[in-house]
């Protein structure tokens, strides 16, 4: 059983950093400290404190975020062979969310499906309309809002369920995504309400079914806010990748609470920067392909293309911000 993320590789090329930032820092060639952080659970949006919240939490209480001068953080992506890596200013992830709708019927037989209220029939109607509306956004990269399933809760294949709910994802490419969620959720229940209205009216019943729509706010995008950092990580990349490519013509709809450690917190703001680095290979044989799926497959060997480029931009971000310090 895998998730099939990476975040085994994401390990490894960290601990292997760890090794290459602590031999220059024995040869006296490292001007400044290095933290690594192991940081779970980041996709998560609806549980109560995410893994970056609990471990800003524990760098403000031990005093260790005041002198914090840059974030990065990288994932690897089966969307792209190897040395191929993705990063640019600005908005780079999106928000991350969830809608929750559900519905409450009387239930009963199945001989009834036509007759009574039924809350799959609902749900059917529901997400063909849901998707003709968010189609675009998606294809736009506006926002992503899809679902992959409802959580049936099915006793039995031969009766009307009682209840029945569907959660919605909620991505938006925006600094804005309050707002954009907020309209997101509004045309959500309007169109549930719409559709149940017109269910019970072809089944000549008055009520019968509450509606409970639930908003998640989730993540905040990640956003890259200092042009001269992102200089500095392609730089970092030039320098210890031999055939790199850089991608700045992709929007990727994934979650990630990287977004917490670059938001401001106390009168303090740290900026960073997100990287995907590619890990698949097709001279190997190991096509582009999606995450969190068992077909996903990439090169191992890409762990060496993270643990350098985390100890480079270590280097390299100590020499920047000594630099602007010198000049202040």
């Amino acid at each position: 059983m895998m998730h099939a993320c990476g975040h085994d590789l994401h390990t490894s090329g960290l601990l292997g950093a760890s090794i290459i930032i602590k031999e220059i820092s024995d040869k006296g060639e490292l001007q400044g400290n290095v933290l690594l952080i192991f940081q779970p659970s980041e996709e998560k949006a609806h549980q109560k404190e995410s893994g970056a919240i609990k471990i800003i939490k524990y760098l403000e209480k031990s005093g260790l975020r005041d002198n914090i001068d840059a974030f990065i953080g990288m994932h690897v992506s089966s969307d792209l062979q190897r040395g191929e890596v993705f990063t640019k200013e600005g908005v780079f992830l999106p928000s991350s969310g969830e809608i929750d709708i559900e519905l409450k019927g009387p239930g009963g037989s199945i001989i009834n499906a036509y007759n009574d209220p039924n809350l799959d029939l609902i749900f059917s109607e529901l997400t063909v309309r849901l998707n003709k509306l968010f189609k675009p956004m998606a294809k736009t990269g506006k926002a992503l809002v899809a679902t992959a399933g409802p959580d049936k809760r099915m006793d039995a294949y031969n009766v009307l369920l009682q209840s029945q709910k569907k959660t919605w994802v909620v991505r938006v490419f925006s600094e804005d995504y309050k707002k954009d969620s907020n309209e997101i959720c509004t045309l959500i229940k309007r169109e549930v309400k719409d559709v149940v209205d017109r269910h019970l009216a072809e089944i000549d019943k008055e009520g019968g079914v509450d509606i409970e729509v639930k908003r998640r706010p989730g993540y905040r995008p990640v956003v890259h806010r200092d042009s001269q950092l992102v200089d500095v990580a392609k730089k970092s990349v030039k320098e210890v990748i031999d055939d790199y490519y850089f991608r700045d013509d992709m929007k990727i709809f994934a979650g990630e609470d990287f977004s917490f450690y670059l938001e401001s917190l106390r009168q303090k703001r740290i900026n960073g920067i997100y990287m995907a680095v590619g890990a698949a290979n097709s001279k190997k044989a190991l096509e582009t392909g999606p995450l969190h799926s068992s077909n996903m497959k990439v090169d191992n060997e890409v762990v060496r293309d993270l643990s350098s480029i985390y100890a480079q931009f270590a280097v390299n971000a100590i020499e920047h911000y000594n630099i602007l310090k010198e000049k202040i």
